[in-house]
């Protein structure tokens, strides 16, 4: 058979049927889509039957690769994983969410039914890899799985612990509808949303659309298309002058950060989440009330400079200097951006006071910081950052004790509570809390330049049944509320070892947790090497001393009130509320 290229687009009711069977080979990586890219894509789904309607727009959920025979259904994925993945998590919890007859209807998207006559298996319809198949298909695949999911703490692998979470989060929204909405949003999945498969015969020709796809070229930006626009609007004696502005501005941020720039500039004016494209939206929200020349003058060129200033973190003061670029770094880590517009716009309107600015940074890292530990909603994250570009704007200064970049005795509380829990389970959060934690601890004088870091237990998750830890720790209910909180955790110059993880504890903290000087370049694990021992006193003592860090770090302290006594909140105690609530709170 020749090698055959071809590319068509497909509504899912054309790629969730006998015609496809979708299998993720051993080799593709983990998947990796957390609640932040689940719950964009629910809410991106929501915002389009809610403006289409009852109407046939269709919705693009992007591009597929996958090697496959025209005529059997058999499709290994190159490049799609991801969306088909979480698509499948989607509809299995419509599915388990709804009536019984709409339940086995909704099933044969999910799941094919075998018809022995024609000699077809029963077969799911996406395959994960061999290592998350059973999990995937166990979990959320089979009918009413999703009706009593498991804990993720249960499970050893980050891709396994995500689908599951996911599948969570996506049913603890959808639970709130009605059944008349889910049906809804159901219908217009199978019917309206379309992937574009881009279909290969041979591996080879695959994986060649995949890399030509992924390469980034030259093709035209969105900047590049406003740039025509607004340097075109010029008048000709300006227009080279603004041209040479423009490109120096694109040459020192580079074609990514430049149109990150374009996003955060179109934030501060519209302060809603972009539901458009960026030209679109830069058109609707930004040019129609400045001129292009003063655009260029009042906006690009000062936003374009700060925002040198806040990636390279490199704000230069006679006070505060220091101060505030670590602020920024620690910024920098988190796994989201939507921070950045505040950030870039306090360095727009505060640059030129170095101790206000300090304070404002200061008090957006506490903000985002607990937007992260709570695992805050996208939406929620924009609206309230948003808030504060509004305050900002209004000259209000951020100086009241009520502005939306400060923490309620809630969100206080609810972010002691996570950290008095269980944080290991938490893949995305675990090393970033500790990292935070210990620069706190080395009073900022940590630096983080090592190739490898990973986080290590100091009691083991499974002890074995005859070693000094099952002596020291004989309730097992009582080790395993220890096994994952902060201060059972450390940090390592190296990857895990599985078979040093089980070492007696004297022999791990010589010859796993510190160098050949007997030192360790973490604060927060040289203070494990100067234990004599590991007992529960240790622990409830070192869990006082963290948390009690982070706390003062971003001043978590609030008035003793009905959230105190709620929650019955003490920095040495479990928490009652649950890791789920804080999360969803």
């Amino acid at each position: 058979m020749p090698n055959i290229i071809r590319a068509f687009e497909r509504s899912l009711a054309d790629l969730f049927c006998d015609k496809f069977l979708f299998s993720i080979p051993p080799f593709q990586r983990p998947y990796a889509w957390t609640r932040e890219q689940a719950g964009e894509l629910l809410d991106d789904l929501q915002y389009a039957l809610r403006s289409n309607g009852a109407g046939s727009t269709p919705y693009f959920l992007g591009t597929i690769v996958v090697i496959k025979d025209p005529d059997r259904p058999a499709a290994d994925v190159v490049d799609g994983q991801q969306r088909l993945a979480t698509l499948t998590i989607l509809l299995s919890v419509l599915r388990d969410l709804a009536e019984p007859n709409d339940a086995e209807q909704i099933d044969k998207y999910v799941r094919q039914e075998g018809r022995r006559f024609e000699g077809i298996n029963d077969s799911f319809r996406v395959n994960l890899r061999e290592q998350d198949r059973n999990v995937f298909q166990k979990y959320i695949q089979t009918i009413h799985a999703t009706d009593s999911l498991p804990d993720v703490s249960g499970f050893e692998s980050d891709s396994q612990s995500r689908l599951i979470d996911n599948a969570a989060f996506l049913r603890e929204i959808l639970r709130h509808w009605t059944n008349s909405d889910r049906i809804d949003l159901l219908t217009y999945i199978v019917q309206n949303c379309y992937l574009v498969v881009v279909q290969a015969t041979d591996r080879e020709a695959a994986y060649r659309v995949f890399a030509v796809m992924n390469d980034r070229g030259l093709d035209l930006s969105p900047t590049d298309v406003l740039k025509a626009e607004i340097i075109g609007s010029i008048p000709d004696a300006d227009r080279d002058t603004y041209n040479s502005t423009w490109e120096l501005l694109e040459e020192g941020l580079g074609r990514d950060r430049f149109r990150e720039l374009f996003n955060h500039i179109n934030m501060v004016f519209h302060r809603q989440k972009r539901r458009t494209s960026l030209e679109q939206s830069f058109r609707d929200h930004v040019l129609r009330y400045v001129e292009p020349a003063k655009f260029i003058d009042e906006f690009l060129e000062p936003f374009g400079e700060n925002y040198m200033t806040l990636v390279d973190a490199s704000y230069r003061s006679s006070e505060h200097a220091e101060e505030i670029n670590s602020v920024i770094r620690q910024l920098w880590r988190l796994d989201y951006s939507d921070w950045q517009p505040v950030a870039l716009y306090s360095l727009v309107i505060f640059g030129g006071n170095s101790g206000q600015l300090l304070t404002a940074l200061r008090r957006l890292e506490r903000l985002a910081y607990g937007f992260f530990i709570l695992r805050t909603h996208v939406n929620m994250r924009v609206a309230r950052f948003s808030s504060i570009i509004d305050e900002m704007i209004d000259n209000k200064g951020l100086q009241g004790h009520r502005s939306s970049i400060d923490l309620s005795d809630e969100d206080k509380a609810q972010i002691l509570s996570v950290l008095n829990g269980p944080i290991y389970p938490i893949t995305r959060l675990r090393k970033l809390l500790l990292l935070r934690l210990d620069e706190a601890l080395a009073d900022a004088g940590a630096s983080y330049d090592h190739r490898i870091v990973s986080v290590e237990h100091v009691l083991p998750q499974r002890p074995k049944a005859d070693s000094e830890w099952v002596e020291k720790f004989p309730n097992q209910n009582v080790r395993r509320a220890w096994t994952h909180r902060l201060a059972n955790l450390v940090l390592l110059s190296r990857k895990k070892n599985a078979a040093a993880g089980n070492m007696e504890f004297d022999q791990k903290k010589r010859q796993y947790f510190s160098r050949t000087d007997g030192t360790s370049p973490f604060a927060i694990t040289s203070q494990v090497i100067v234990e004599t021992d590991w007992t529960l006193d240790v622990l409830e003592r070192r869990q006082e001393l963290l948390v009690g860090k982070l706390a003062d770090l971003w001043d978590l302290s609030f008035a003793e009130s009905d959230i105190a006594r709620r929650l019955d909140l003490t920095i040495g105690a479990m928490p009652i509320m649950s890791l789920d609530q804080s999360m969803e709170s």
